[in-house]
């Protein structure tokens, strides 16, 4: 006999005063599912602020509000680094954080903190941990998406290990980077693909924007690769903090995988024809970062850039 978690959703709650680093949160509706679904509660919420992104953060009181429990962030679904909007939706699976067969609470408390760039992040989709960077006017991830997405096109770990994708992440055709938006050269992009909420896929002119930044493609290697990991001593200074690290390819004959040590190749959100797409690409032996076309079923890995 199947057993049902009973919640009962009183719809009181705590509106955290916004102060200079955090939003305004209003308009805040639960419900609860019901049957099999009985566990997910659905939040919505409006916010608003003066600034560009923040860190959501939830809490529960079973005891009418004398204390407060931090909802676990790996069992709540939706976006919790979020720009200013209506509407925004979480979805909390109850069941996992009170396993007990009755659970009451009577009060919800959200929080909205200024997210700065440089602190990591989880991607709530599968729980993965990434570090954060700014380069100039530009929030980056210091590692590559490993999101083992199923929804459109293709992934792999190189060489089919997983190991590889602990290492590098994973490594992308553009229909799963996409993720069937269409093609973009905006700044930004617009194009949230593959990456997390609140997160997207660089344009081939946000790309230009962080290496001109950056010296300029004769150079910005240099300051993008890390400091290890590049075949024969290979490797960069890192200023930048970019730590891009060499995790090759898989091609578009037979499947085969190469490179990694050697060089990487990272996916813009731009195409430059219903074939191929644009791409950067750094090698061990230089410092020039490289910008070509390839064809859109070629394995390459991708880095996110936060909205703003």
């Amino acid at each position: 006999m199947k057993k049902q978690i009973l919640i009962t959703v009183t719809f009181i709650f705590c509106l955290v005063s916004a102060m200079a680093q955090k939003g305004s949160i209003t308009n805040i509706r639960v419900s609860q599912g019901t049957g099999d679904e009985v566990r997910l509660i659905d939040i919505l919420f409006n916010l608003t602020g003066n600034d560009p992104f923040y860190d959501i953060t939830l809490e529960v009181s079973f005891d009418n509000g004398a204390s407060y429990t931090a909802i676990d962030n790996s069992n709540v679904t939706g976006a919790l680094i979020v720009a200013p909007g209506s509407d925004i939706h979480l979805v909390w699976d109850g069941r996992v954080n009170y396993s007990t067969q009755n659970a009451n609470f009577s009060l919800i408390k959200i929080t909205a903190t200024t997210s700065t760039c440089g602190d990591d992040f989880v991607d709530t989709r599968d729980s993965k941990s990434y570090s954060t960077v700014p380069i100039g006017s530009q929030c980056w991830m210091k590692e590559n998406l490993n999101y083992d997405q199923s929804s459109s096109g293709n992934d792999w770990c190189y060489n089919d290990d997983p190991n590889y994708c602990d290492l590098y992440g994973r490594l992308y055709d553009w229909a799963a980077v996409m993720q069937v938006s269409s093609s973009s050269n905006s700044i930004p992009s617009g194009v949230q693909g593959v990456c997390p909420a609140g997160w997207h896929v660089p344009s081939d002119a946000e790309w230009t924007v962080l290496t001109d930044f950056l010296g300029g493609e004769l150079v910005a290697g240099t300051h993008m690769k890390s400091i290890s990991g590049w075949n024969s001593n290979g490797n960069g200074d890192n200023s930048s903090g970019f730590t891009a690290l060499p995790g090759g390819y898989r091609s578009l004959n037979f499947g085969t995988f190469s490179n990694a040590g050697f060089r990487g190749y990272w996916w813009s959100a731009t195409e430059n024809s219903s074939y191929d797409a644009w791409y950067r690409s750094l090698y061990y032996n230089n410092a020039y970062v490289y910008r070509y076309d390839s064809n859109k079923s070629y394995g390459f890995s991708v880095r996110c850039i936060r909205d703003e």
